[in-house]
């Protein structure tokens, strides 16, 4: 019985240890199966991730490139479209050139025109008849000026032309008021002056691009000029069209300039100053004639007129802006003072080497004979370099002036817009006419000019032998700028 008992307990302590490991072993294997698993899923994960964002980038590439593509079809397609605005100058007033504060008084006319598609798609769609047209219905440039501080007077005229079945816009925006002029002061005080007017737009360059007017040439009405007492104005007007770059071809804004330029007359800085400064020079090589034993004198006298050319030093930069350049006045003033220091630390060194009174004289007519060579040779040569460049910039100024000249003369001959030449005979005949244009071309072709190109041609109008104009609502509209601070209509 009890060993009977004795092998029932062995036969159940052995079942459970049996049952303990088969338990154990499928614990293991549970175990090991979902590390498996869920390595697996982290696999997967990973892979997915990896495809995902593959597929991501390759997304991205795809539409930069569409993107590239689209753009480059888009602007190709809205180049085709844009409406050409021909930008014209008229300076009826300049005046008040202040440098130091660099700006200037003006009085512009600016002339615009251009083709408008709004007009033109009412015309076809039959929305409205050519009578019936207002203001509101005229496409809008939103022109405004760029360098201009504050206005005085600001003045828009409208109107529209119907030539060769198309209709062209037009306005006439009269403004005045005062203009910023960044001034190149290199060359003062025989400089000159480019004073202009900026145009530009609050659209897009996609949208608009501004030429120079094909119909009215840009001038500057000589009598308006108020400072011909300081400064010497030129006939001819420049027209400049600034190209906005291709990397901001579809967000830039296109601009224009009409430039009227002005030469200043130096005669009052040369008799004020550039004469004072070169008597006080003068006067500072007078000192020689004290006798070297007595430096004190000298070098009292000496720095007397010293601290008088700075006082004249600083009476020129008052009437200059903070340049961080030199000009030939600069020029001129800092060399007198640099020279009289330099004469100021001779006489003391002849003071301190004084020995005997025959030294003292052999060494005083030295340095006053290389002191009045050193001057001679430095003013000789500065006035010879500042005349013959003032020479050069007056004369290629006087040879544009005669090729704008030319140009209205052509311009008159070829369009009839403005006034021709006065050496016109009043009633020349067609043929007189050709060969007056011939021969003006010739002679612009002799001084080195270019051809003018020739101008752009419309078709016969539809009706009549002339074009029909038209003035918007009925009557020319004068009115001020609406909305953008005032600076756009």
């Amino acid at each position: 019985m009890a060993i009977t008992g004795r092998v029932a307990f062995l036969r159940g302590k052995f079942d459970a240890r049996t049952a303990s490991a088969a338990e154990l072993l499928e614990f293991f294997a549970f175990n090991i199966k979902d590390n498996i698993k869920a390595r697996n899923e982290v696999t997967l994960g990973l892979e997915k991730q990896t495809r995902n964002e593959n597929n991501r980038r390759s997304d991205e590439k795809i539409k930069l490139k569409l993107e590239r593509l689209f753009s480059r079809r888009i602007g190709s397609i809205i180049d085709e479209v844009k409406v050409a605005v021909e930008i014209g100058f008229i300076f009826n007033k300049v005046g008040n050139i202040i440098t130091f504060q660099q700006h200037f008084f003006s009085e512009v006319i600016i002339l615009a025109r251009w083709k408008d598609p709004n007009l033109q798609q009412m015309l076809v769609d039959g929305s409205k008849s050519f009578d019936e047209l207002t203001c509101s219905d005229m496409w809008d440039p939103m022109l405004k000026l760029v360098n201009m501080e504050y206005k005085r007077k600001d003045t828009v005229q409208h109107s529209v032309m119907f030539q060769g079945g198309e209709i062209w816009s037009e306005m006439r925006w009269t403004v005045a008021g005062v203009f910023f002029e960044n001034m190149e002061l290199n060359h003062f005080p025989v400089d000159f002056q480019d004073l202009s007017a900026t145009v530009t737009t609050d659209r897009r360059a996609n949208e608009i691009t501004l030429r120079r007017h094909n119909q009215e040439a840009s001038r500057i009405m000589i009598d308006g000029f108020m400072d011909n007492h300081t400064f010497k104005i030129f006939k001819h007007v420049k027209v400049t069209e600034i190209e906005v770059e291709d990397k901001h071809k579809l967000k830039g804004h296109p601009e224009i300039r009409g430039t009227c330029r002005v030469a200043r007359r130096c005669g009052y800085y040369a008799l004020n100053i550039v004469s004072v400064m070169i008597m006080l020079l003068g006067v500072s090589l007078c000192c020689f004639a004290i006798p070297g034993y007595k430096v004190q004198y000298r070098l009292a006298n000496a720095l007397t007129l010293l601290l008088t050319c700075k006082y004249f030093k600083k009476a020129v930069s008052v009437k200059l802006p903070p340049v961080s350049y030199l000009t030939y006045m600069d020029v001129l003033i800092i060399w007198d003072l640099v020279f009289m220091a330099i004469m100021e630390a001779s006489y003391a060194f002849l003071g301190v080497f004084n020995t005997t009174q025959k030294k003292t004289s052999l060494a005083d007519f030295a340095a006053l004979s290389l002191f009045l060579v050193v001057q001679f040779i430095f003013h000789v040569s500065l006035f010879v370099f500042v005349y013959c460049n003032t020479r050069k910039r007056t004369i290629s100024m006087l040879q544009a002036d005669n090729e704008y000249t030319s140009q209205i003369q052509l311009f008159s001959l070829r369009h009839g817009s403005i006034c021709p030449s006065p050496s016109l005979p009043a009633n020349y005949c067609q043929c007189n006419r050709k060969s007056h244009l011939r021969a003006l071309e010739k002679r612009m072709l002799r001084r080195g000019g270019s051809k003018l190109a020739a101008p752009q041609q419309f078709p016969k109008p539809l009706v009549g032998g002339g074009s029909t104009r038209g003035e918007i609502g009925g009557g020319n509209m004068s009115h001020g700028h609406h909305g953008g601070g005032g600076d756009h209509f």
